[in-house]
């Protein structure tokens, strides 16, 4: 997740400042405005992250929004210190209180998921709404995606613009989500051309809904091939909330290619150990285990390579596809 840094963290002097800027080498690093996200402060400060979180934390005790909200991140995620979504929010709601856009963003992503605090969705909007006036790219995102869940017809042309403002500022996600529009016509005529544009320029550039939207055209096109290049793509590539969300829309598919491909995204969920996940696994496998596939999930294999293994030999086969409809119609397929 991206997180904003300070163009310096001795911005503001003092005693505890100067002690962070000590704990890096050279004696003082300059954090211009920018982004980044956890993985580079690692690669930054790979040979001793400890003494990186111990300085953001003490830049953020002395109460440099950035650090704050830096320091906020690292304890939502837990990299490099023990993770506790409380504290982190807590760190969020300070900075957020000094100004800092991308903190408030952060508090309303906290608002939307519970992440520290009790879900609330319209608290989560007013942080998103507020700091999308203040120019926030992702605040316009978030803000459009929770508009849409709600689903009132007079919310679509805002969020509509809301989209197209954030594409014109290189959002991803919003590309995708601006290609639904001109998909389904929520605002005008369909435009199907204009929406396929859009999901592969997003498909292309990594976006894992994107290539399953994408996909999901051309299944109504018949290019059967490269939907499911697509879809295979989106499965590997994703993280586990987009494979628990598309692996039951796969599982619902008639022919075993599709199908696979939702035993394929329960499979990568389940080898991180969680028990729901491993439940869930098992249970698409007992439901298809009529079907010739021949999944096991024994003791010491790795579920991923099963199904996968399994989704390959059903390719040899030459499979084919259900038509979109199936796939279409609600915001289910751009959430996260």
């Amino acid at each position: 997740m991206r997180i904003a840094l300070a163009e310096a963290f001795g911005v503001r002097r003092g005693p505890k400042t100067a002690a962070a800027e000590a704990a890096f080498a050279p004696p003082r690093i300059v954090f211009r405005r920018r982004y980044a996200n956890v993985v580079e402060l690692k690669r930054r400060f790979g040979d001793d992250p400890g003494e990186a979180s111990r300085a953001i934390r003490i830049a953020a005790a002395d109460g440099i929004p950035a650090a704050q909200t830096v320091w906020g991140q690292l304890l939502l995620d837990g990299e490099l210190v023990v993770r506790d979504p409380v504290a982190a929010f807590r760190a969020f709601s300070i900075a957020a209180d000094r100004g800092d856009l991308e903190a408030l963003n952060m508090l309303g992503r906290c608002h939307e998921h519970g992440w520290g605090v009790p879900a609330d969705q319209d608290r989560a909007a007013d942080c998103f709404r507020r700091a999308a006036a203040r120019g926030h790219v992702w605040a316009k995102v978030n803000l459009a995606q929770i508009l849409m869940r709600r689903g009132l017809i007079e919310d679509r042309m805002r969020c509509y613009e809301l989209f197209r403002s954030a594409v014109a500022a290189g959002n991803l996600k919003a590309k995708n989500s601006l290609a639904r529009f001109l998909e389904e016509g929520w605002i005008g005529e369909r435009d199907p051309a204009g929406a396929a544009r859009l999901y592969r320029e997003a498909a292309e550039e990594g976006d894992h809904w994107a290539q399953f939207n994408l996909a999901t055209m051309l299944l109504s096109q018949n290019a059967h091939a490269e939907a499911l290049e697509w879809l295979t793509r989106a499965v590997a590539v994703s993280d586990n909330g987009f494979r628990r969300r598309v692996a039951p829309m796969l599982l619902a598919q008639s022919r075993p290619a599709v199908r696979n491909l939702g035993l394929d995204a329960l499979a990568r969920c389940a080898a991180a150990g969680d028990p729901r996940d491993i439940e869930a696994y098992r249970a698409a496998l007992a439901a298809r285990s009529s079907d010739g596939l021949h999944l096991h999930l024994g003791a010491r294999s790795n579920p991923a390579q099963t199904a996968g293994a399994s989704m390959a030999s059903t390719l040899e086969r030459g499979a084919s596809f259900d038509q979109r409809s199936t796939f279409s119609g609600t915001w289910e397929r751009d959430d996260t």
